[in-house]
């Protein structure tokens, strides 16, 4: 298991065969709520299940509850090769 410096996002490493390639599987990514401060991680089951709205800036969001306080976070994600803001 590694944890990515930039976005906490939490993904395991497998191998495959005997060479030197590998897959990385993306496990969860950890985010902290604004309103509690507390930090939890966001499973991929969390935001299938979490719906989805149009922010003020025009952009879709998924909006997921802190574990802790039941805050609802809304949740940008970019597509592969973008960068969320």
């Amino acid at each position: 298991m590694i944890v990515c410096d930039s976005c906490n996002a939490e993904m395991e490493v497998t191998r495959n065969g005997g060479g030197e390639d590998f897959e990385l599987e993306l496990m969860g990514v950890l985010t902290t709520c604004p309103n509690c401060g507390e930090e939890f991680e966001v499973t991929e089951e969390m935001v299938a299940a979490a719906p989805v709205a149009t922010g003020a800036d025009g952009v879709e969001v998924s909006i997921v509850p802190c574990p802790h306080c039941q805050a609802r976070i809304e949740l940008e994600f970019a597509a592969d090769g973008e960068s969320a803001v």
